[in-house]
């Protein structure tokens, strides 16, 4: 029969700000502020509002006169629930799931004249834009304590999804000089990006004696990436795609890991080695790529701790060879390592 639990703990926040106000409470452990932040501007900045001109003359005999009128608003917030949960002294629950947001939006109107020998182009745009970032991210993990030696087995499971639409919207009217007719541009894009990675992971860490410590486990990860974008033009009284530039691109990958380590401490020699497998399965959005691959990385390490009479020697051999060359280490070596990275095998 399980013992009572031992501690419950539960942390809750919100958050978010804003260019728009300012409030500041707490009530218990429920927290929330808003808060406001100007930025400087190009020229001449007015909160969130950034105005800016140019007067250019060129010996050509060209004049550029122009001036921009922007405003613009940032969002920035979130949330995150956390829990942890002693059930007795060798079961332990941890869970925590948090939502973050970044948004902004700006409108800018802008204005261009070129003048040579007294004729005048004016160009008059207007563009809108609007990106959003949601990001929600959640762990959990169960703990076991096998032992009383430090022996423990975990289970530990890790989500995040983040979700980017971007919006932008164009518009130019250029005068001529001549016939003063207009011609009219106006445009849009809009791009989604959506990306997942998930992992659950089994890790086992056995202390077999107070000089030797076994540890494995199992990895599996599912990553997704998608990115979308349309761009379009205004036409006939229609809006008509640009093939060019639109795009549907993404990626799904599977992987899955196992591996074991072994380590002693003999000593002053300690040893670690070890064997990772890793198989991935690879297909981008399309089909047109598929890759199945396995591959393995070995690992083995060996390393001497010196004593402090050898520490010592060190150091005087050291400041020895500085003093003669000008170019020594620092006299801080604590041991001699000597190891083995794999890659593929």
């Amino acid at each position: 029969m399980c013992e009572q639990p031992k501690t419950f703990t539960l942390g809750v926040s919100v958050f978010c700000y804003s260019t728009e106000a300012i409030i500041d409470a707490r009530l218990f452990s429920y927290l929330l502020f808003y808060k406001r932040i100007e930025d400087e501007g190009y020229k001449e900045s007015q909160g969130n509002n950034y105005i800016s001109t140019e007067h250019t003359d060129y010996t050509s005999g060209t004049i550029i006169d122009a001036a921009s009128d922007m405003d613009d608003d940032s969002q920035w917030g979130g949330a995150n629930v956390g829990v942890v949960y002693d059930i007795n002294d060798k079961h332990s629950l941890g869970a925590e799931v948090q939502y973050n947001y970044y948004g902004g939006s700006s409108i800018n109107n802008t204005w261009t004249e070129h003048t040579l020998a007294d004729i005048t182009t004016r160009t008059d745009g207007n563009y809108k834009s609007r990106g959003d970032n949601h990001m929600t991210t959640a762990t959990l993990n169960y703990i076991y304590k096998l032992d009383d030696k430090g022996s423990v087995l975990k289970f530990i499971g890790d989500y995040a999804y983040s979700n980017s639409p971007d919006r932008n919207n164009y518009f130019d009217r250029e005068i001529d000089p001549i016939t003063l007719l207009q011609r009219d541009s106006t445009y849009r894009d809009n791009s989604l990006s959506l990306n997942q990675l998930g992992t659950a992971t089994v890790a086992l860490a056995k202390v077999l004696s107070p000089k030797v410590t076994l540890k494995a486990g199992v990895k599996y990860t599912y990553n997704n990436n998608s990115n979308t974008a349309v761009y379009e033009y205004f036409k006939d009284e229609a809006w008509m795609p640009n093939l060019d530039k639109s795009y549907d691109i993404g990626y799904t990958e599977n992987i899955g890991a196992a591996y074991v380590i072994a380590s002693a401490k003999l000593g002053r020699v300690s040893l670690v080695g070890g064997l990772r497998g890793e198989y991935t399965n690879f297909r981008d959005k399309a089909g047109a790529i598929a890759q199945n691959y396995f591959d393995l990385f070995p690992n083995a390490n060996l390393s001497y701790s010196l004593t402090e009479d050898q520490r010592n020697m060190y150091r005087r051999k050291s400041e020895a060879i500085y003093a003669k060359y000008g170019e020594a280490g620092d006299g801080s070596g604590s041991g001699v390592t000597y190891g083995y990275k794999g890659s593929r095998l």
